[in-house]
């Protein structure tokens, strides 16, 4: 089948992505990227950016620019991956593989800011964490981490080096 929309080029500002949200409240999709830029059919065209996560109306496409960009040094993103926005809330939870963390920004947030809250530190278990899910009814944040082989449960309001619920382990 051929897409509904492609979202492409220069302006959208998309490096290397490799999450993305949608907002259904908000109409806006939510788009991680790790920074690599490059026309792969052109050698030499390659440059890098920062991690960012960019946001569109969910109905971009083409050349669209985004509405709002999270970037910078403040914002810890470093390899982000898998994001859940959660529009009561106003927050997007973001894994951060190689930062070993999971940063919670608000769903309105832009430029070079920090996370509202970061779950991180030895106590926490978090092992390059690849993938989230968020459970609303139960307010459960879970995360599989890629270096552990495991799947961690945190409260939602989680925050710091906060230890999991419950851990599931695998080989």
């Amino acid at each position: 089948e051929k897409p509904l929309r492609v979202l492409t080029g220069e302006s959208t500002r998309l490096a290397d992505v490799h999450g993305i949200a949608l907002d259904p409240k908000a109409k806006e999709m939510f788009v991680n990227n790790w920074g690599a830029i490059s026309q792969y059919n052109i050698p030499g065209s390659g440059r890098f950016e920062a991690p960012s996560i960019t946001v569109y109306p969910v109905d971009a496409k083409g050349d669209t620019s985004p509405s709002r960009v999270i970037q910078g040094p403040r914002t810890q993103l470093n390899w982000p991956g898998a994001m859940f926005v959660d529009p009561d809330k106003g927050e997007v939870y973001v894994t951060n593989s190689v930062g070993q963390s999971i940063l919670v920004f608000g769903a309105k947030d832009k430029g070079d800011v920090p996370p509202r809250r970061i779950i991180k530190g030895p106590k926490t278990g978090l092992s390059y964490p690849s993938s989230l899910a968020v459970d609303t009814k139960n307010q459960e944040l879970w995360v599989s981490n890629l270096g552990s082989a495991s799947a961690t449960a945190y409260p939602l309001t989680a925050s710091g080096d906060a230890a999991p619920l419950r851990t599931i382990r695998s080989a």
